[in-house]
Formats: structure tokens, sequence, C-alpha cells
């Protein structure tokens, strides 16, 4: 007798999300000189899981970040 299971082959439509602790925005990261270093481990994981949605308690100024982040 056989099973069979229904396993994910690829993780590359899961997609996450990063919830930032409160009061922490993009730009703070910006400011605190963590924004690329942040960016590098997210590109990176963004090939392996697909999209990325960053949830942040940031304002318009985080907005201006995103074609940068998409890249």
């Amino acid at each position: 007798m056989s099973f069979r299971t229904n396993r994910v082959s690829s993780v590359n439509n899961m997609g996450v999300a990063v919830f930032f602790t409160r009061g922490m925005s993009i730009e703070e990261w910006n400011k605190a000189g963590l924004l690329e270093r942040e960016m590098a481990f997210y590109r990176r994981l963004s090939k392996k899981v697909g999209r990325i949605c960053f949830v942040t308690y940031g304002d318009s100024d985080d907005s201006r970040y995103c074609d940068d982040l998409a890249s």
C-alpha cells in the first residue's frame, strides 16, 4: 500500500508579511543605517517565497522607497 501526500514543491507562491515593531518604519530603518542590510536579506528571501509585504508604522515617507524595494 502506498500513500501520496500533496506537498508543495515550491514556496514561490507563498508570500511573506513583515510586521514592523510599533513606531518603526522604513524611513527609520534608513535613518538608523539598517535599510540596505535588511533589504538585502528580503531581496534574497523574495527569490524563494515570492512577494513580500511590509506593514509599517510609517507615513507617506515610506512610499518613496517602494521602487527601490521592488528591485
